[in-house]
């Protein structure tokens, strides 16, 4: 029984047929929730470091997509945990390893979110060119709608990854300052 029945006779007996028909907005504190799940993970600190320092993209994601569910946060969580296990198994520069960390993180909460939300890009004739560009592991993608890993396939990514974070200009290079 929800309501106890010493409580029958009390006000809520009184207003409960006023509610119906109210709505009632739940504005659950994303930001503390995002980081709570974050800290009760089992991850390395070093890779809750990652998460943490990525919030604030989770919370753009999430508000891009109108996904706010945070069972596909937690669903992100078990797919990142072992991307990164893998990931922290392959011989990458010490220089690179946390912004491939970072890529591979962002890449899989976009792949989780856009999965669990069942996005599907709007009709434009350019649309998938404009996925495929921005996509860095397919490999991710299987993995998270499908769940099957090639540890191959992902370390193509990864060296395909390095080779484009080598090609671009940090932002505190004196040429790209003098640029913009």
């Amino acid at each position: 029984m929800m309501f106890p029945v010493k409580e029958n006779f009390s006000d809520y007996k009184k207003i409960r047929e006023k509610l119906i028909g109210v709505t009632l907005r739940y504005q659950p504190d994303m930001d503390y929730i995002i980081e709570q799940i974050i800290i009760s993970t089992p991850l390395k600190d070093e890779n809750k470091d990652i998460l943490m320092s990525l919030k604030k993209d989770f919370m753009i994601s999430m508000n891009y997509y109108h996904h706010h569910n945070l069972r596909t946060f937690q669903f992100f969580i078990s797919k990142i945990d072992y991307l990164l296990i893998e990931l922290n198994k392959m011989n990458i520069d010490i220089e690179y390893k946390k912004e491939v960390s970072a890529v591979i993180v962002r890449e899989t909460f976009q792949c989780a979110i856009e999965y669990k939300s069942n996005y599907h890009p709007v009709d434009d004739p350019y649309s998938f060119i404009k996925r495929e560009k921005t996509a860095k592991s397919k490999t991710i993608k299987e993995y998270v709608e499908k769940g099957e890993f090639s540890s191959e396939k992902f370390s193509e990514d990864i060296s395909s990854i390095i080779i484009e974070l080598k090609s671009t200009i940090s932002a505190d290079d004196p040429f790209n300052l003098l640029y913009n």
